[in-house]
């Protein structure tokens, strides 16, 4: 009897295409967007509709597509306080690192929550939101903040974001 195994299989990127590289940024009324890049050959961000969590929090999950598989992210915004945080979920996805299948819980946390659970689950992250879309190229770069002046156009988030 033969036995089957898992079969693996390398995954090498390429370029990414010139036609792909022109695109503008095409973001929608709730917030989702398409074709936000922040180099060339990096993948371009895809981003799911804004999700109000209440009391000035919004969420949103961001895909990166490579070759190679899609990469998934938390971005997670307290509009009142202008804070934000990226934490990047990996090849598990945002799904595995929230609530009820992991630690993160948004709706019940500050920023600074979610860096410390992120931190001691040694999940990428960075709360220099701003800061790394500002490296992205201007047709390309999403406002991490759009949630704010979405949902809460008071916040300190919607005015300074």
């Amino acid at each position: 009897m033969l036995a089957l195994g898992k079969i693996a299989t390398a995954c090498e990127p390429g370029d990414t295409p010139k036609f792909a590289i022109d695109k503008r940024i095409m973001i929608h009324p709730d917030g989702s967007f398409e074709n936000a890049s922040d180099f060339d050959n990096a993948g371009f961000f895809v981003g799911a509709s804004i999700v109000d969590l209440g009391k000035g929090r919004i969420g949103q999950k961001l895909t990166r597509s490579t070759d190679c598989f899609p990469l998934e992210s938390l971005l997670y915004v307290e509009c009142n306080s202008g804070e934000a945080i990226l934490v990047d979920g990996g090849e598990l996805g945002i799904r595995e690192i929230q609530y009820p299948n992991g630690p993160i819980r948004p709706s019940k946390m500050s920023v600074s929550d979610v860096a410390k659970v992120a931190q001691e689950n040694d999940y990428p992250f960075t709360v220099d939101v701003l800061g790394s879309v500002e490296k992205m190229k201007k047709k390309n770069r999403y406002d991490p903040f759009f949630g704010c002046k979405l949902f809460y156009p008071e916040s300190k988030g919607a005015i300074s974001g």
